[in-house]
Formats: structure tokens, sequence, C-alpha cells
């Protein structure tokens, strides 16, 4: 089991890159179907779109005995915002 907070970004890295004042480099990781690559590897993706959607979300996982990934979207915001 796994829940993934998805800002399709290394967010830690483009807040600290931001703090120092750095332009953001190699930081965006662009889109990926992480719940497609789960499944072609043979366990269960989820993509939840609600904060109250992960509980249940991560309750069914480790009830279907699968490995599994709950995807969380988020967006990159305050202080790690930075554009490329």
């Amino acid at each position: 089991m796994a829940v993934l907070a998805n800002d399709e970004a290394w967010g830690i890295v483009v807040s600290g890159q931001r703090r120092a004042g750095k332009p953001c480099a190699a930081s965006h990781l662009g889109q990926c179907d992480w719940v497609r690559v789960v499944e072609g590897l043979g366990g269960r993706g989820v993509r939840v779109q609600t904060p109250d959607e992960i509980g249940p979300a991560v309750e069914e996982g480790f009830a279907s005995g699968l490995p599994t990934l709950v995807e969380v979207p988020l967006t990159i915001q305050g202080p790690a915002e930075c554009r490329p």
C-alpha cells in the first residue's frame, strides 16, 4: 500500500530552489498516469479527487490483497510554486 501525493514535481526541491532564488531546474516531472503504471505491473491503482475519498480507498486497497497505489493529485502552491 502506498499513497502518492502527486504534484507532478519534486515539490520539496522546487521549494528549496525558490527559497534560494535559483531557477527551477530538473524539478518538474510532468504528467504520468500512475494508476495505469501500477495496474500494468499487476497491482491496483486508484486516483481520488477529494480528501474524503482517501480513507475508503486505503481501506479497499488493504482489503484487496493486491499491492495498491492511491494517487492524490495536488497542485504546487505557496512557497513551492515555481514555473519553468
